[in-house]
């Protein structure tokens, strides 16, 4: 699914630059989706900008927005 996003040829190192943290991106997507189903009181998150380093590097959230319901 990773590869259907517009921005992949990026992650694989476009413009010259070298192939980013792939693995690591798709961990982190993991492990947001496991938070999400052990906190049933999260309504949404929302995690923009992401900056991806170079493979084995990492990533870093930029800004994360969580919003929880009222119950």
């Amino acid at each position: 699914m990773l590869s259907e996003i517009k921005s992949y040829p990026l992650l694989l190192g476009a413009r010259g630059s070298k192939r980013k943290d792939i693995e690591g991106v798709v961990d982190t997507i993991i492990k947001v989706s496991t938070i999400i189903q052990k906190c049933p009181e999260i309504r949404d998150i929302e995690i923009n900008p992401v900056m991806v380093y170079e493979k084995k590097k990492g990533l870093k959230a930029i800004d994360v927005r969580i919003l929880i319901t009222n119950q």
